[in-house]
């Protein structure tokens, strides 16, 4: 992989992550920016690998087939597993990614629009969940949803942490103000991990932490949580109707928000017991909202459509059986540079990818893999 194909790699995750208003461009949650970003990060890596004459049959073989799920099934979010073998290169070329990142101040700059965002952000009432939410976030990045802005702000601090100490520290105050529950987690592994107790523990456990192991472990205590949320709302114990704001939302875990976070898992998962046919090409949002109403009737309880807030569960719903492959495939490349010194990071954004749905898709699955490489040593 060549200098200006990792620069590019480098700009372009950055600059739809921290420098293009993508939200206010394309609204809250449009899924056109991530599959924008997947073609133009496909395209430079396959002119390269063709110009090159490198490319492999069996990658060829793999990116048509996911070519032709696509257009078939008409989930375009199939087109997120041809970034994988790209992050492969980017973890076998890390000593040049390292050498690039040190010869620049993208961090100075995606931290001043960060602060540009904020105040804009904050000045016209937008906060990612519209106009009328009311939940007084502060902070933001150009993404304005508080959840993956506090994600960007901690991967921001990733980057910084190493090269520029005291600017690191003004960036994780500066996400405090996001008021994430899960920016909180994140910050807390970060502290854990550096305790020298956890970091031998980590040190001898490492090879057992890996990505695909952690994901299973967390898909079948997320699932089990689930079935405990069903239960309390059906005993009438769920007693906050919408989050608070500010600091008062860290300590509230009860209310419907993560009733129907914990309901969508177990839908999901209930789709393909009784129509087992979708595991080969996943379900459509039309088809979880007609099976998903259907099962929380027969459940006698409430149901408005909302999708997993888990990454593993989402890409269930969208790839089906192909979510064993993107799951095996990103472990594979990540137990390159995951180690004790950048654990911290590892675990924290697999937190947002369990509460969250966001960390290891898409250019967040970029973003971690350069903060990986960054504090390898």
């Amino acid at each position: 992989m060549e200098s200006k194909s990792i620069k590019f790699y480098i700009y372009c995750t950055l600059a739809f992550i921290y420098f293009i208003p993508i939200e206010l461009i394309f609204g809250v949650w449009n899924s056109a920016p991530y599959h924008l970003y997947t073609c133009l990060m496909g395209m430079v890596y396959f002119v390269n690998m063709i110009r090159k004459g490198k490319i492999k049959k069996t990658t060829l073989a793999l990116w048509m087939g996911i070519i032709l799920i696509c257009f078939y099934t008409k989930k375009f979010g199939f087109l997120d597993l041809l970034l994988i073998p790209i992050v492969d290169d980017l973890i076998n070329n890390k000593n040049r990614v390292n050498a690039i990142l040190k010869k620049n101040k993208l961090v100075y700059l995606a931290l001043f629009f960060s602060f540009i965002y904020t105040i804009i952000y904050n000045k016209v009432g937008f906060n990612g969940r519209g106009a009328d939410a009311g939940s007084g976030f502060m902070t933001c990045t150009a993404l304005g949803e508080v959840n993956l802005a506090g994600l960007s702000i901690f991967l921001l601090y990733g980057l910084a942490k190493n090269k520029y100490k005291y600017l690191s520290k003004i960036i994780l105050i500066f996400g405090i103000f996001t008021f994430s529950r899960s920016y909180f987690l994140a910050i807390i592994c970060i502290i854990l991990c550096s305790t020298r107790l956890v970091n031998k523990l980590i040190e001898k456990l490492i090879r057992k932490l890996s990505y695909i192991n952690l994901t299973l472990i967390s898909s079948v205590f997320m699932f089990g949580l689930a079935i405990l949320q069903i239960s309390v709302f059906l005993n009438n114990r769920i007693v906050a109707m919408q989050l608070n704001s500010g600091f008062a939302r860290m300590f509230q875990l009860n209310d419907y928000s993560n009733f129907y976070r914990m309901l969508a898992i177990f839908i999901v998962v209930a789709i393909y017991v009784y129509y087992p046919k979708f595991l080969l090409v996943g379900i459509t949002d039309d088809e979880y909202l007609l099976y998903g109403r259907e099962i929380a009737n027969n459940l006698n309880v409430p149901f408005i459509g909302i999708g997993p807030h888990n990454l593993f569960f989402s890409h269930l719903k969208i790839y089906g059986i192909g979510v064993v492959f993107e799951v095996f495939f990103i472990s594979k490349y990540l137990k390159k540079i995951v180690n004790k010194n950048n654990f911290g990071f590892f675990i924290a954004v697999l937190l947002y990818a369990i509460v969250m749905g966001s960390g290891f898709n898409n250019w967040w699955l970029f973003l971690i893999t350069i903060v990986l490489i960054v504090n390898e040593k």
